[in-house]
């Protein structure tokens, strides 16, 4: 009996870590040539509409200061009050089922963080925070992207175990950079946030010449739409 449950326990275990590891593969499905007009620069002032099961979160940032302090989001449950978050901005939202919310958000450190000090200078920090049920946070952790990386758009992975991210870097003149758009890997159970490539990339990581500038943004079904040049590639996302 002892053997036995050693035995289920190790499968479980090998399962389970089989499935942790799971990660995206980008399979290529059509390619033409066609404009998308996709944005190459990140916008993070814009007013955002988020949408799940039974809950809308409408964000949006006020003013020319910083994104923490001019932001302003409300959370609309379809049963319950509204919820107004001040000095709050919101990338992105899902929900976690069954049990809760996660939002990817730029919220002011003075007035969310326990034990603050303002004397550390933090500025619109980018900042995964869990949510139960009736929406009373229960975890926050602050992301580091590279420096001059923007992330802007967002896929969750089937298993809410990865968030898929495409950043918009900026080059040191603080306009768009010429190498384009860069897919991240965020994992949510270690924090580690890796670059992604795809296939058609080199060893280092760098596009065919002829794709510069590559834009990306995320399609129907959680699809990768590619600008490479004047091609548009449509890639499909499987987690492996």
């Amino acid at each position: 009996m002892a053997v036995r449950t050693l035995v289920l326990t190790a499968l479980a275990l090998a399962l389970t870590s089989a499935a942790a590891s799971a990660k995206p593969v980008f399979v290529l499905k059509d390619a033409g040539s066609r404009e998308q007009g996709i944005a190459r620069e990140a916008d993070w002032r814009s007013e955002r509409m988020h949408e799940g099961i039974g809950w809308i979160i409408a964000t949006t940032v006020r003013g020319d200061e910083s994104i923490m302090r001019g932001g302003y989001t409300v959370i609309l449950p379809v049963k319950g009050d509204p919820t107004p978050l001040r000095h709050f901005y919101v990338l992105a939202a899902f929900d976690l089922l069954p049990s809760g919310y996660l939002l990817l958000t730029i919220r002011d450190p003075e007035l969310y963080w326990d034990a603050y000090d303002y004397t550390e200078g933090v500025t619109d920090p980018l900042e995964l925070v869990w949510y139960d049920k009736g929406w009373t946070q229960h975890y926050a952790h602050v992301l580091e992207f590279p420096e001059g990386a923007y992330p802007d758009n967002f896929l969750l992975s089937p298993d809410e175990r990865y968030l898929l991210a495409i950043t918009h870097p900026e080059g040191p003149d603080g306009e768009p950079a010429e190498r384009g758009h860069r897919l991240h890997l965020i994992d949510l159970k270690f924090f580690d946030i890796s670059e992604l490539w795809l296939p058609e990339y080199d060893e280092l990581g760098t596009p065919p010449v002829s794709w510069w500038p590559v834009l990306l943004d995320w399609g129907e079904k959680g699809g990768l739409l590619v600008q490479a040049g004047k091609q548009l590639r449509r890639y499909e996302v499987v987690w492996e």
